[in-house]
């Protein structure tokens, strides 16, 4: 998450002084997470910039396509990653947020979060 930060912020900068030859920087850091072990690799730092370049609302035909295709591509290389087909399902509820906050959730997932990984972390232990 952080090199994929670093590749938003390099973007930035590059928009802002109009200097596309910084974008060159991007590269480096996706080579440098396929050798790295990370989570996602070259795969999360693409996803990322899908969705921070493509506007799902006014391109949600495009940011599919182009989900699918980095998936389809990612389950290719990686077949133990076939999870990955999820990333594409959560498009659709991305879609149809319209932006307001649910009632009587505020602190639900404050607890069941941590809840959660508690649980599996037991079950892992013990099983």
């Amino acid at each position: 998450m952080l090199i994929a930060m670093l590749c938003l912020l390099i973007f930035e900068v590059a928009k802002e002084k109009q200097n596309y030859l910084i974008l060159i920087l991007v590269v480096p850091l996706a080579i440098l997470l396929t050798f790295v072990n990370v989570d996602y690799g070259w795969y999360g730092i693409l996803l990322i910039l899908a969705f921070y370049f493509i506007d799902i609302k006014k391109s949600f035909v495009l940011l599919l396509g182009v989900v699918f295709l980095l998936t389809i591509l990612y389950i290719y290389l990686k077949p133990t990653s076939i999870i990955q087909l999820f990333a594409i399902a959560s498009l659709f509820f991305i879609y149809f947020n319209n932006g307001e906050r649910g009632k009587g959730f505020k602190y639900f997932f404050y607890i069941f979060y941590p809840a959660h990984l508690i649980i599996i972390a037991l079950i892992k232990l013990y099983c």
